[in-house]
């Protein structure tokens, strides 16, 4: 008796199974159909139709003074010059500049400073070589010029400005000890524009002339160290 009531539990839990599983078959096969027929709808789950993430990059713009269009140069400049025998002395002056290219300009000189007495003078007991205007030297020149390293300076994350080393090579005169002497410079400069019209030189010039005023004749190398403002226009 008992095995006839286990025999009829077992397989009442047997149809109970088998119905559940048909069921769920059934479920899956109308879900997966429907699933189908969407992706078939769409384009296919493979179509490429879908969005893709592109990341969001800011750039950040740097403000840049570049030269106006503009040919001639105009400044100013102050520094020291080292004249031999007749030490360091303060220089002022001004300069026109012509631009032909980016790269070649010509530029027109003046300066003048005082200069200082030599030692001989200083220990001689008050013997004076020169008198106070002829103490005095300026001078002038016609130069040109060549830009050989352009590059950039870069200021905190947002500013950069155009630079440019360049080397410069001229002649004219120079006026000291009561004689004009013919002079020959040449040397390098630095320039930092600022502004798309105003730039910061930083020059180092050697004039080179002969003087007698010591007695011997004899070639002389004066060393100039200047920084100039100028304007374009």
């Amino acid at each position: 008796m008992e095995n006839g009531l286990w025999g009829l539990f077992l397989k009442s839990c047997f149809n109970i199974g088998l119905m559940w599983l048909t069921r769920s078959v059934a479920v899956l096969s109308v879900l997966f159909s429907f699933s189908t027929t969407a992706a078939s709808a769409n384009g296919g789950v493979f179509s490429g139709n879908y969005d893709v993430l592109e990341p969001e990059i800011v750039r950040e713009e740097l403000g840049e003074a570049t030269i106006d269009a503009k040919d001639f140069e105009f400044g100013v400049f102050g520094g020291f010059l080292s004249v031999e025998d007749f030490g360091v002395n303060p220089v002022i002056g001004a300069f026109l500049a012509y631009h032909v290219t980016e790269d070649f300009f010509f530029s027109a000189y003046y300066g003048q400073a005082d200069t200082e007495k030599t030692s001989y003078e200083k220990f001689s007991g008050g013997v004076q070589l020169l008198s106070d205007d002829e103490r005095e030297l300026s001078y002038y020149n016609i130069n040109i010029a060549y830009r050989l390293l352009p590059g950039e300076a870069f200021v905190g994350s947002k500013a950069a400005f155009n630079t440019a080393l360049y080397f410069v090579l001229g002649a004219g005169n120079t006026i000291f000890g009561g004689d004009t002497r013919f002079t020959i410079n040449a040397g390098a400069g630095y320039q930092f524009l600022a502004l798309d019209w105003l730039s910061i030189n930083l020059d180092v010039r050697d004039h080179i002339f002969d003087i007698d005023i010591l007695g011997e004749t004899k070639t002389t190398h004066n060393l100039e160290f200047t920084v100039g403002v100028s304007v374009f226009f």
